[in-house]
């Protein structure tokens, strides 16, 4: 299962200050910094957490408006609702609590895509 979040900071003035403000709001400590020419800038953030890989990139993604910032969300959890609920807290609880502008992505890059913005 996974989930797409797209995010902008104010105060974040790159993608290194994004990822450490993420993760530490999220508790994690312990992330990765990798590279990859599939990602915006050639490189992305990672982090292994309660059985969640959760990955920190440059947005490319024309829907996401102006959120600088991509959020990827993957593992298992106990079925559908439960991602929804976690992805619902992380965005409301985490991230705009860090002053983030978020907004959640179903369906990223297909014809059903839809945008739901907190």
């Amino acid at each position: 299962m996974y989930a797409d979040l797209f995010f902008d900071l104010t105060n974040a003035e790159n993608l290194d200050t994004a990822a450490s403000t993420v993760f530490r709001e999220l508790g994690i400590t312990e992330f990765n910094e990798r590279e990859s020419s599939n990602y915006v800038d050639g490189r992305y953030f990672v982090a292994q957490h309660g059985g969640l890989t959760y990955e920190i990139a440059y947005s490319d993604d024309e829907d996401a408006g102006a959120m600088r910032f991509w959020l990827s969300i993957e593992g298992e959890v106990n079925g559908e609702p439960q991602l929804d609920e976690l992805v619902d807290a992380i965005a409301r609880t985490k991230l705009q609590a860090a002053g983030a502008q978020v907004a959640r992505v179903y369906d990223l890059g297909k014809k059903t895509m839809k945008v739901v913005s907190y």
